[in-house]
């Protein structure tokens, strides 16, 4: 047996011997020591030991396979399990901590992504509305308007933090010019919907995400459709929002991504409410976002009924 091995094992037998002192402590004692066993090993420093150890180990085994040395590899491979359960044994509840605080972190991880999806699709979105607009108009209000919007381009608890004041501004001012409208306080209570709708859009599909936590790629795919559609829909209304304020008219292609944002986020969602069918936890989350796509698609058929009768 190589020298390497020789040592792994000592060490995973300190490992064990380590082990086989007084009871573990609990995660919170470890920055301690030990009150009732004066001049003993806290139970961190066992921890190190062992795992230290474990990691000796794995490195012989890994030397000795490499070189051909299969009784050596053998035993240090066996070492280092047994130093892997004298760490696992005694830092248990450190383990539990540091899963808990990886989970966290992963979902926060996962929030991100999910944020930067959103947020590539406004942005992709807002490029071919202005691009198409600066080829298909020259009314300098839509210009402006253009240019405002595209300015916007941050994401946070709602789509586009500026698309609610947006949308308050053009509808108190179609109120104020359109006095005696019927359809006035229709109209802005719709456009405030339809803001609503991409907030709960959002809401939904972040706690779906959070549910799922990765175990279905299938539903993780159609999450990302579903944020893509949404970073669509809220470029459109974001621009749309813009034009309108400047007193422009809405142009064709913001209410095109308008559509096609939501169109391809209920497609999203009729997916993924077949996916998580036999699944009680996501089909509730599949459901709420489910509705809240159809209330703002609802919202937005509802603004264009007003607006062409305004």
């Amino acid at each position: 047996m190589k020298i390497t091995a020789i040592i792994a094992v000592a060490l995973a037998c300190t490992a064990v011997a380590v082990e086989a002192a007084p009871a573990p402590f609990a995660f919170g004692r470890f920055r301690g020591q030990n009150a009732g066993a004066a001049g003993g090993q806290s139970a961190r420093a066992k921890f190190i030991a062992a795992f230290k150890a474990r990691k000796a180990a794995e490195a012989a085994a890994a030397a000795a396979a490499a070189a051909g040395d299969q009784n050596s590899a053998a035993a240090s491979a066996s070492s280092a399990a047994a130093a892997a359960a004298a760490a696992s044994q005694q830092n248990a509840a450190a383990a539990a901590t540091a899963v808990a605080g990886s989970n966290a972190s992963n979902l926060a991880a996962q929030q991100a992504a999910g944020n930067a999806l959103v947020l590539a699709a406004e942005q992709s979105a807002a490029a071919s509305v202005t691009q198409a607009d600066a080829a298909n108009s020259n009314d300098a209000l839509v210009s402006a308007a253009d240019a405002a919007a595209a300015a916007d381009t941050t994401v946070s608890d709602e789509p586009l933090p500026a698309l609610s004041a947006a949308v308050a501004g053009n509808s108190a001012a179609t109120a104020a010019t359109a006095s005696g409208n019927a359809n006035a306080d229709g109209l802005q209570a719709a456009r405030q919907a339809v803001v609503s709708g991409l907030k709960s859009m959002k809401s939904t599909l972040d706690t779906l995400a959070t549910a799922n936590a990765g175990v279905d790629s299938a539903v993780d795919a159609q999450i990302a459709q579903g944020r893509i559609g949404l970073g669509k829909a809220a470029a459109g209304v974001r621009f749309i929002a813009a034009q309108l304020a400047k007193g422009a008219q809405p142009t064709a292609k913001a209410q095109e991504f308008v559509g096609a944002g939501l169109n391809q986020a209920k497609t999203a969602s009729t997916k993924l409410t077949a996916l998580t069918a036999n699944n009680a936890a996501l089909s509730t989350d599949a459901a709420a976002f489910a509705t809240a796509v159809d209330g703002t698609i609802t919202a937005g058929q509802e603004v264009v009924a007003d607006t062409a009768a305004a």
